[in-house]
């Protein structure tokens, strides 16, 4: 009998989940079934760095892909809503992130 597994990753941008562990998470999605729950949490809303996009539009872009992603492998989102390269070591990020453990 395969045990329960709970996972719970902790990404600065809406896509790095896919870029780091999206074929991992797959894996393990195949072998442990229904007994794999997965959790993404984003830090940031993601909405720099986009070239012809404006922040708003590139977050809400960058919302819906997330939540896309997340639906195919059968996982949960969150995003924080922190802003792009304002993630600091602190009090307020840590409370925030508990409140998601």
């Amino acid at each position: 009998m395969k045990e329960n597994i709970k996972v719970i990753m902790i990404v600065a941008h809406q896509d790095d989940f896919e870029f780091c562990a999206g074929g991992v998470s797959a894996m393990l999605r195949e072998y442990y079934g229904d007994e794999f729950k997965l959790k993404i949490l984003a830090m940031t809303r993601g909405a720099s760095g986009h070239h012809e996009m404006e922040p708003e539009a590139t977050y809400r872009r960058r919302e819906a892909e997330a939540l896309q992603s997340a639906s195919i492998i059968g996982a949960e989102y969150e995003c924080i809503h922190g802003l792009d390269g304002r993630i600091y070591k602190d009090n307020v990020q840590g409370v925030k992130i508990e409140g998601f453990l």
